[in-house]
């Protein structure tokens, strides 16, 4: 499990405390060699340099006191530095007041024995508040640590929490006493991995929402009980509900009554009869919370580890992705891989200062709209203007409080990414646009060279879409479309590429998979899209796609790669459409084209025998439940010392192990697994909120992953891409 964000922040400031002396001796040490040099202005900016960085970091960790010494010591040394003029007597006399008092709280100690001892009490759970932080007690008065320390902790207030998922299971009760519209809707609703539970009448429907908690409920409004009786049964429970379930209703009344009542009993959306599939599961997206809501990513740029490590947790405790760094250098190949959303950055570096790095990342066109802020002690509004001037979005003062900072991160970044959206992101759809999509594709080519993994590229293009637009209007068609993209967006991983590439063509790439694999995938996909309903004015409609797959190694350039798999799309056509076709010049493939109408027998799958690497209850019962509906035998350990341990008769083949076992410095576990299990198949297991990093584990050697509790539809898929994998290597 993930360490508690208030005791992680307990631990730093711990270790911060115990390099305070440190710092304070240096900046002593320096103030020594300014005055023995008499007064070089080389000795100065040294000086100013280490109480400039104290300034910032030390109030942050409670130290507000010494923070606010720093800060006189680098506001002092700022005025003769920058205007050129000799110090002034008071001036140093003053300063020499401040360095003293910084040397009689170092011999004294205090600056070592301010926290208290961290808490031993067991961590909250999610839904509760966040752990109190006790505030610094003054560094000033020369009083026994004991006596200034509360015993208990006055409570702070709770961070904002930046949510990325809603926790909701995807489970939807459909009450509809037309049996055949019934399942025919079911259907849609399973093509899209919703769990759908049909009931015919409203007598159990109580008793089954208290059961099972619903992510939403899709109601009939005429039923033999009455002409409303679907909005009165929908009152009655909403009313013995803290918080309202979602509703939807589907009706073949249109009329004012009716929709009133919908509104009045707690009723969401409303649909008259018939109902257009893609237009119910986009608000279903919506009502659920399935639609995409990544977290927020921040990457840190400032000299001083200890500060950007704070940052770093205060902005992760309200659930965002951030990275800290110390080196301006890195700053480019760390925008490249961790992409983020907004950077901040601190004025004075030894490197570089703030503003020349922030001129060298707008030297570029692709972060051109990247929002830069600046998080420095620098107080004088002149330099803060220039640094605004230079490309800078905002400036936000040291010291800060972790509230403070999340408000203003969280907006700025959130506004960012909104108008990102509107960039990169095709309007109809929400994928990627043909532009944004092939830079992408740009960046996972070359990581697959760089790692030599297998890249496979999908072009699908719908089959006699003008066809479609022809005979049932533009508005139908952009609506296939959207049903289309939903659907990708489902069945695909986030790690998975997805762009709309112009018209009624998509380009799809996926990171670390054969082009056999690759088939098996997108014609599951293919499937699962003829089997839609679409709904226009001359009735329900079904409509197919084709698609053309290549990918590298076999092309070792992305020109050649899309080249070849638009050249296979257009084989695909030519056979007839309805059906994917790999590439012909592929080394991997000799398999004549996949038809739809006419799938051939596939090989046996494999028999997984699956152990399971966790000592997380709620993930052992997830998968325990999961593995057992798909008849998977498995075993469980609690960690990976335990798993290479193991020895049974038969060993297994699927190897599930969390990801918090196998992250960070636990990396070469995930190494010893590989080869102790050598040929199994490895699987990340990680709850939703964490799928960005379960995602990155596939770069250093798992298979895949797997989201925890598993959404209808995800294990059976996972485990019909290993099983593909698998036959590709017989």
């Amino acid at each position: 499990m993930k360490p508690d964000p208030a005791e992680q922040f307990e631990l730093l400031r711990r270790r911060y405390a115990a390099q305070i002396g440190e710092r304070v001796a240096a900046i002593i040490a320096s103030w020594h060699h300014l005055e023995q040099s008499q007064w070089e202005k080389a000795a100065g900016i040294e000086t100013r340099q280490l109480a400039h960085k104290l300034a910032g970091s030390a109030a942050m960790f409670g130290f507000a006191d010494l923070g606010a010494i720093a800060r006189e010591i680098d506001i002092g040394l700022k005025e003769w530095l920058e205007h050129d003029q000799p110090l002034t007597e008071a001036t140093r006399h003053y300063l020499t007041q401040q360095i003293a008092q910084l040397q009689r709280l170092a011999a004294e100690g205090k600056v070592t024995a301010i926290l208290p001892p961290i808490a031993t009490e067991p961590a909250p759970t999610p839904s509760a508040a966040m752990p109190a932080e006790t505030p610094a007690p003054p560094l000033t008065p020369p009083q026994p640590v004991a006596t200034s320390m509360p015993s208990n902790p006055a409570p702070r207030p709770t961070l904002p929490v930046v949510r990325d998922q809603n926790g909701r299971p995807h489970t939807i009760i459909l009450v509809e006493d037309d049996q055949e519209f019934g399942n025919n809707l079911s259907q849609q609703l399973h093509l899209f991995n919703y769990d759908v539970h049909l009931i015919a009448d409203l007598e159990g429907l109580p008793t089954l929402v208290r059961a099972l908690n619903p992510a939403a409920i899709i109601m009939d409004v005429v039923f033999p009980n009455g002409d409303l009786a679907g909005t009165e049964a929908i009152a009655a429970i909403q009313r013995e509900r803290t918080a309202p379930v979602p509703v939807i209703f589907l009706s073949q009344r249109d009329d004012f009554t009716a929709r009133l009542a919908a509104v009045r009993s707690g009723g969401h959306a409303y649909f008259a009869k018939p109902v257009d599939a893609g237009r119910l599961i986009e608000a279903l997206d919506r009502l659920t919370g399935a639609e995409e809501n990544t977290p927020l990513r921040v990457l840190i740029v400032d000299d001083d580890p200890d500060f950007g490590q704070r940052c770093v947790h205060s902005l992760e405790a309200a659930g965002m992705y951030a990275r800290a760094i110390t080196d301006p250098r890195e700053t480019l190949d760390q925008l490249q891989s961790f992409q983020p959303d907004l950077i901040i950055l601190d004025m004075y570096m030894p490197i570089c200062s703030g503003k020349e790095l922030a001129s060298v990342i707008r030297q570029q066109d692709r972060y051109v709209g990247m929002p830069i802020v600046f998080l420095s002690a620098e107080t004088n509004r002149s330099q803060q203007q220039s640094a605004l001037l230079l490309g800078a979005d905002d400036f936000l003062a040291k010291p800060i409080s972790p509230e403070d900072l999340v408000a203003a991160i969280a907006a700025r970044a959130g506004r960012a990414r909104y108008v990102q959206r509107f960039l990169i992101r095709d309007s109809l759809t929400g994928l990627l646009n043909h532009q944004a999509v092939e830079s992408e594709l740009a960046r996972e080519f070359a990581r697959a060279e760089r790692l030599q993994q297998p890249l496979s590229i999908a072009i699908i293009d719908i089959d006699h879409f003008k066809r479609v637009n022809d005979t049932y209007g533009h508005v139908v068609g952009d609506q296939v479309l959207r049903s289309f993209a939903r659907l990708l967006q489902q069945r695909l991983r986030k790690s998975d590429l997805i762009g709309r590439h112009g018209g009624e063509e998509f380009l799809v790439a996926l990171p670390n998979t054969s082009v056999i694999e690759a088939r098996t995938l997108i014609d599951t996909i293919r499937n699962s899209f003829a089997a839609l309903r679409h709904y226009g004015t001359s009735g329900m409609f079904s409509v197919t796609f084709s698609a053309g797959i290549a990918g590298y190694p076999q092309h070792r350039s992305q020109i050649g790669a899309m080249q070849a798999a638009d050249a296979a799309l257009y084989q695909a056509k030519r056979a007839g459409r309805n059906r994917v076709v790999i590439d012909t010049t592929s080394n991997e493939s000799t398999a004549s084209p996949i038809v739809a109408v006419a799938e051939p027998s596939s090989p046996p799958q494999p028999h997984w025998r699956a152990l399971i690497i966790s000592a997380n209850g709620i993930q052992r019962r997830s998968m325990r439940q999961a593995l057992a509906e798909q008849g998977v035998t498995y075993q469980l350990v609690n960690d990976v010392e335990r798993a290479l341990a193991y020895d049974a008769p038969i060993r297994p083949n699927l190897i599930f192990v969390d990801m918090t076992q196998i992250e960070g410095t636990r990396i070469p576990n995930l190494i010893l697994l590989r080869e102790h299990f050598a040929p199994a198949r490895i699987v990340t297991i990680a709850p939703t909120a964490a799928e960005p990093r379960a995602a990155a584990t596939t770069a250093f050697g798992a298979d895949d992953y797997l989201l925890i509790p598993p959404a209808a539809g995800t294990l059976p898929a996972l485990l019909d891409r290993l099983s593909a994998s698998e036959r590709s290597m017989l």
